[in-house]
């Protein structure tokens, strides 16, 4: 085999590589695109307890998936938090636990809509896991049902305590129609310390897909009335700072319905349900080798190249020579 042959199989056999590299590496890494047209909405912090938080939010289509990118670092996202409803499901409604977290550790987090992060442009959201220190109450579940609702529905609990509501305790209804409720998570939302739900009044609202909502506010026991969710129901937008509902004596004192994904207050918080978490971005869709791959690599690997074509290059000249 004559020199040339050689040394254009070895050049083959370098690029090959080259790409390879950049392949293996585009495919750990998140993809960086233009904000979804599915942008989330209503976006709130639920089911803090010690060494966990939740996120549930709302889009605008049916065939949205979602997923939180959560690490230690800004730059080093590397869990991958699932909906609860599974890493397939697609739908309106979103609800994401993140389980088994370090306590009193800063998280940084980003939402994924189909495998796209939303809004690359901003600074990822953080969240603080707090440390409780406490062993929950020893109450047993509640369990209720909603009539008239059909998809995927969301149901928020919160406890009120002096006409305060906790902090929210949220699942998906289940295909049945029912739901529980762990009374023994809740906290209060200003000083995120533990609340004995012992004879307090409980707020239950349910939000679904197909735009139906109901609740009820009712005294904590073992067996919660059932209520139906309507059409037109007149709690447009939950903003989980309710106090009351629709039938209720008492007068609701909602506050902005602006809801910011970052909490403000320097306590140490984070939910329930256990959720996938994975060492890296395996599972983000990849748009293209040079698409996501570093242009830093992508310069160095040039680099590369014009050394290794000036090398042989060099060699033949000083061979005619």
């Amino acid at each position: 085999m004559s020199n040339s042959l050689v040394k254009i199989f070895l050049f083959l056999g370098l690029l090959g590589a080259m790409l390879y590299f950049v392949y293996y590496l585009s495919s750990n890494t998140p993809n960086y695109l233009p904000a979804p047209d599915d942008t989330p909405k209503n976006i709130h912090i639920v089911n803090n307890w010690t060494g966990r938080f939740g996120l549930t939010f709302e889009t605008d289509l049916e065939t949205s998936s979602a997923q939180i990118a959560l690490g230690k670092s800004a730059s080093n996202l590397d869990i991958i938090i699932d909906d609860v409803n599974g890493a397939d499901h697609k739908g309106k409604l979103h609800l994401l636990n993140a389980t088994g977290l370090d306590t009193n550790q800063l998280y940084f987090y980003r939402i994924l809509i189909n495998g796209a992060i939303y809004d690359p442009q901003a600074a990822p959201s953080e969240y603080t896991t707090v440390n409780l220190n406490t062993t929950p109450f020893e109450g047993q579940p509640l369990a209720g049902k909603v009539s008239q609702a059909s998809g995927v529905c969301l149901v928020y609990a919160h406890l009120i305590v002096g006409g305060e509501t906790s902090l929210p305790s949220v699942e998906y209804l289940a295909g049945n129609g029912t739901y529980t409720i762990n009374v023994d998570y809740f906290m209060d939302k200003d000083t995120y310390t533990p609340i004995d739900p012992t004879n307090q009044d409980i707020l239950i609202y349910a939000k679904c897909d197909d735009g139906k909502a109901g609740g009820i506010v009712t005294k904590v026991s073992e067996i919660l009335p059932d209520f139906a969710v309507s059409e037109g129901y007149s709690v447009a937008s939950y903003d989980n700072d309710l106090t009351a509902l629709p039938g209720d004596d008492v007068t609701a004192t909602p506050r902005p319905t602006t809801i910011t994904p970052t909490p403000t207050q320097p306590v140490t918080r984070t939910t329930t349900v256990p959720v996938s978490t994975r060492p890296s971005l395996t599972n983000l869709p990849r748009t293209g080798i040079l698409d996501d791959s570093n242009p830093y690599l992508l310069g160095i690997i040039m680099i590369m190249l014009g050394i290794y074509l000036r090398f042989t290059t060099t060699r033949s000249n000083i061979k005619r020579t």
